[in-house]
């Protein structure tokens, strides 16, 4: 049956009239069934039915070397524009060809589009988007031609769907540095041509996997003044800045991927003195506790709830959001690794900016250290994490010098085994990464899971379902994209089956792990190299070019929310004030408190294009900071210092006249360029 939005409507096709009953399937949905009369055919083809099809039958023919048949669907649209293409059949494996060839006849030509109808069946699968104009002159049709000859080739149903400006989607890959890639200009020109050649629209390129330079894949691959730089990065080449360039010059996005904790494999660090003078930003297991450092899980580890490291880490992404045109920033390793819950002690517990030291000033406890599963040494950890994320989601929107504003926040994030019901027993939770939390807080706006199961694997392909399911539910606002570990998989047809079930669930889009790495043919745990792979997702997934999904909470003429950030210091020291608690007043928003620096950050106020006055208080103990009438505006974060201990000025009539003398105005017009303003006849 052809479907529409709800009305009967009349077609001529090919001289013949029929009356077609139109109902609506969703929102701008059309389809073309292979029993209506908006599906012709030629050549011999017979029908039958089986589970699985679409409608109650479907077309088959055995494939030959040249055509001889073929079936066209030709839908009559109401209204011309762009309309994502997807096609329906039913698989049984090997007897499919691999290469069901359909031509999508659209406004700009005939765009031919290979699908291996041995996988994803009984599912819709894209061929792409393309703009079709209004009436009869766009068509699907498939050719019994193949290069795999004598399968059973299916013609069932094709669903045309309108899109605004084309379906938006995320198509990333992995690019880290220990694989071929990103060490000069012809590594990153091939890259670059392949992620085209794929249809893929963005990059999560590898800029710093360690802070030395022990060997080429350690230190900055960028030219920094904070972190050492690694040995690809000279006076005459830039592996970052050409990147972006090469990037943005093919329609991609550049966006730099940074490991937040792995400091070294070696200490002190090879060629980084600056960290070598800094152990004490080290955390180490429990049994290490203030003995200097130690390897965790074999690598020399930053403490995360140390402020020195937080400030440290913010001032790497603020370099290069700062000096370098990329789309956004992208963290990996943002949380504990797989063995080291046994972590998080200083390597000095003298040092009062350490997470311990924190800890304990937070909460007074004396216990030192505090055991392993003690739940509120746990919730710390996860709040330090915590931590680092929301304030640099606030630092990089404020910087103006980036011509890509707004800038996407995102990070990879843990799926290790299966997906419980609950996040709170998840792997991710149990290493301190609570990214259900950064999104439903705004803090992040992509979450990247790492997805990373192996389809010929019964349990792990069902792992790699539940997981998908599971973050459906848990991205609120935000939006999640799916990483599946295509280096695992013994087959492309598998990775692109989970891709495949990835855009089914509506995930906002893939990205795949990795670029250097495409997929293990021999099951024996090696990964190789394929360069194949990127003509195939083309022809399987991808399809046309799209655009990646766009960000409304961001834009500012459409946006409902705004951001509130500072820090919170002590009028009389200067000094940041750790774990203050701070209140936009407003609606039933929760307050939130300080970091180790102070800052503060408050994510998803109500407001508008035009912005909204609302009151920020701050206190910790007796001492009090307000700011009265701070604008928020929707789409936009602003920044916001207060003072604990500033006295509270009473700028405004005074004796509650109604009228403000000039005596009142002498005595506190200094009230008024303060931060701390209260409302005339204050109390």
């Amino acid at each position: 049956m052809v479907r529409e939005s709800n009305a009967w409507r009349w077609c001529v096709l090919g001289g013949l009239s029929s009356l077609w009953l139109a109902a609506t399937v969703a929102s701008g949905q059309i389809i073309v069934d292979d029993a209506d009369s908006a599906c012709t055919t030629t050549g011999s083809w017979s029908s039958t039915s089986m589970p699985g099809q679409w409608g109650n039958s479907y077309l088959y023919k055995t494939t030959v070397a040249q055509q001889t048949g073929t079936v066209r669907w030709c839908p009559d649209l109401a209204v011309g524009g762009k309309y994502s293409v997807s096609v329906w059949y039913r698989s049984t494996g090997t007897s499919r060809p691999y290469d069901a060839r359909y031509t999508v006849t659209h406004e700009g030509g005939s765009t031919e589009v290979s699908v291996n109808q041995q996988i994803n069946g009984s599912q819709w699968v894209e061929l792409g988007e393309y703009d079709f104009a209004t009436g009869t002159s766009g068509s699907v049709t498939l050719s019994d031609e193949s290069t795999d000859v004598n399968k059973s080739i299916v013609a069932d149903a094709v669903m045309f769907e309108m899109v605004e400006g084309g379906r938006a989607e995320f198509r990333a890959f992995w690019a880290d540095v220990f694989h071929y890639g990103l060490q000069d200009a012809a590594q990153i020109d091939q890259m670059v041509a392949l992620a085209v050649q794929g249809k893929y629209n963005a990059i999560f390129a590898e800029v710093l996997a360690y802070h030395d330079n022990a060997t080429g894949s350690n230190g900055a691959y960028w030219r920094s003044n904070i972190v050492t730089r690694s040995v690809y990065v000279t006076d005459a080449f830039d592996p970052l800045a050409y990147m972006v360039q090469q990037a943005h010059a093919h329609g991609l996005e550049l966006h730099p991927w940074v490991v937040a904790y792995r400091a070294s494999g070696l200490w002190p660090p090879p060629g980084n003195a600056y960290l070598g003078d800094r152990p004490h930003w080290l955390m180490v297991p429990r049994a290490a506790i203030g003995a200097g450092p130690a390897p965790v899980d074999g690598k020399y580890t930053f403490d995360p709830g140390n402020s020195e490291v937080q400030d440290y880490l913010i001032s790497i992404a603020k370099e290069i959001v700062t000096y370098y045109a990329v789309d956004g920033m992208h963290w990996d390793y943002i949380r504990y690794t797989p063995t080291n819950a046994d972590a998080g002690y200083p390597a000095d517990d003298t040092v009062l900016t350490s997470g311990l030291a924190r800890f304990q000033a937070i909460t007074g406890r004396t216990d030192v250290p505090p055991a392993q599963g003690d739940a509120d040494w746990d919730d710390f950890r996860r709040r330090t994490i915590t931590e680092l994320i929301r304030r640099c989601r606030a630092e990089i929107a404020t910087i103006t010098t980036n011509p890509n504003q707004p800038l996407r926040h995102s990070a990879s994030v843990v799926t290790w085994g299966d997906a419980p019901e609950d996040f709170e027993d998840t792997s991710a939770y149990a290493r301190f990464q609570n990214w259900r939390e950064w999104l439903e807080l705004g803090y992040l706006d992509t979450a990247v899971l790492m997805a990373y199961f192996r389809e010929y694997n019964t349990d792990q392909a069902q792992w790699y379902r539940n997981w998908v399911d599971a973050a459906m539910g848990w991205r609120y606002d935000r939006q999640v994209v799916i990483g599946p570990g295509i280096y695992l998989n013994e087959t492309f047809a598998d990775s692109v089956t989970q891709m495949q079930y990835a855009r089914n669930a509506e995930a906002d889009g893939l990205s795949t792990y990795s670029y250097g790495a495409t997929i293990d043919s021999d099951r024996n745990g090696v990964s190789e190299w394929d360069q194949a792979w990127y003509p195939y997702v083309r022809d399987n997934l991808f399809g046309g070019n799209v655009p990646t999904p766009s960000m409304p909470w961001r834009d500012r003429t459409i946006a409902t929310e705004g951001t509130l950030y500072g820090q919170i210091t002590d009028f009389d020291t200067g000094e940041p004030v750790d774990d203050a608690d701070v209140q936009v007043e407003v609606g039933e928003l929760a307050s939130v408190k300080t970091d180790g620096n102070g800052y503060y950050v408050v994510t998803m106020i109500p407001s508008d294009a035009a912005g909204v006055m609302l009151d920020v208080r701050a206190s910790k103990d007796e001492a009090l900071a307000v700011h009265y009438r701070v604008k928020v505006v929707a789409g936009e974060t602003r920044r916001e210092d207060l003072a604990l201990g500033e006295p509270i000025c009473m700028p405004a009539d005074l004796d509650c006249d109604g009228d403000v003398d000039m005596t009142d105005f002498g005595l506190f017009s200094q009230c008024f360029n303060g931060p701390n303003r209260v409302p005339a006849c204050a109390p």
